[in-house]
């Protein structure tokens, strides 16, 4: 059987996509052998890249009691949690013949990322010493939680002409903080310098970057008496925020504050569940790096090398503000002590 030219590299050339295929499809299976040999679950093959769990669902197990006795109220004690889990706090709602259990401000974060929880499986551990599930017993989960910032924002004349792209990236993370919550956080503002200003939380942004931009610079740097002033913010606001952070901007160290020792502001932000995190500029003055670390209190430092950095970080920043849960197990009232097993699927965002 004879071929014309054009027909041979038809077919030459099928024969070579088949081929093509063939190996891509082979080392996809491969890609997904390794991702699953690395612990992911659901994972979706167009998803997986060189053998990376990206988009894969990873499993989180947290334990805990939940007890209820005669005369008291329901409450939980988290026993075990993995570093990557963190928790404000556990409230019980006792409404009989239920009661809610709510793991407030639940955020999961890696040093990569952060994650956005795909299922919870809740079970507890029955007379025989074996984990059960109850599918009369419910659990529920919503990250649009009552949001409350403050940004604390150093305006001292340190900054020099930076202090203009510094407000610039500042109004961009309150912008990405109303996008990303579709405008249900408020947001407060305290720059300091010689003296601070203080913008109470507000709903609307335009109110928020419109007192950023109208800052001008002073002389020194009150930073801790700014961050005190945000812990008070929170304590006295007629809002009861389900989760609080406070975000600080410097180039340069404390020196003017009536607060002289900043484990006063560490140990209150610990008590009050606040988050903190806090960004360093370095270059411009000799900032206190330690210092800096310590006051992110369930949070983060990071330090921007040029002031252009800020507007990632700002943006990382926004991001895992954001990804905040409040989790509802709802249980019977019984009278009981059990173990409870918590194992939630979650993924790299």
């Amino acid at each position: 059987m004879k071929f014309s030219k054009s027909r041979l590299t038809s077919i030459l050339s099928l024969t070579l996509i088949a081929c093509l295929i063939a190996l891509t499809g082979c080392e996809r299976n491969k890609d997904v052998q390794g991702c699953m040999q690395y612990g992911c679950n659901n994972y979706d093959a167009n998803a997986v890249i060189e053998g990376e769990c990206f988009g894969c669902a990873q499993k989180f197990t947290l334990y805990g009691i939940y007890h209820h006795s005669p005369g008291s109220v329901p409450g939980f004690t988290i026993s075990e949690m993995p570093e990557e889990i963190s928790v404000t706090e556990v409230n019980a709602n006792l409404v009989v013949p239920y009661v809610d259990l709510t793991f407030e401000g639940l955020k999961m974060a890696d040093q990569e990322s952060s994650y956005l929880i795909d299922e919870i499986i809740v079970e507890e551990k029955n007379e025989n010493g074996e984990w059960q599930f109850d599918s009369e017993f419910t659990v529920s989960q919503n990250n649009h939680t009552d949001l409350g910032v403050v940004l604390c924002l150093d305006s001292s004349e340190s900054l020099g002409s930076d202090f203009e792209n510094v407000k610039t990236y500042a109004n961009q993370f309150v912008e990405d903080i109303f996008n990303i919550t579709s405008n249900a956080a408020q947001i407060a503002v305290i720059s300091f310098s010689t003296d601070t200003s203080v913008l109470q939380f507000q709903s609307q942004q335009y109110i928020v970057n419109n007192f950023i931009s109208t800052r001008e610079q002073g002389q020194f740097t009150r930073m801790y008496d700014a961050i005190q002033g945000g812990i008070n913010l929170f304590e006295w606001s007629n809002n009861a925020f389900d989760s609080q952070a406070i975000v600080t901007f410097t180039d340069g160290k404390n020196n003017l504050s009536a607060i002289t020792n900043y484990n006063v502001l560490t140990e209150q932000m610990n008590n009050k569940g606040i988050r903190s995190y806090t960004v360093g500029l370095r270059g411009n003055d000799d900032i206190s790096e330690s210092i800096l670390d310590s006051l992110a209190v369930n949070g983060e430092y990071q330090p921007a090398e040029s002031v252009e950095d800020l507007s990632e970080i700002f943006t990382g920043f926004s991001r895992q503000i954001t990804d905040v849960y409040n989790v509802v197990y709802t249980r019977t009232s019984e009278y009981t002590n059990k173990e409870v097993r918590i194992t939630i699927l979650a993924r790299p965002k």
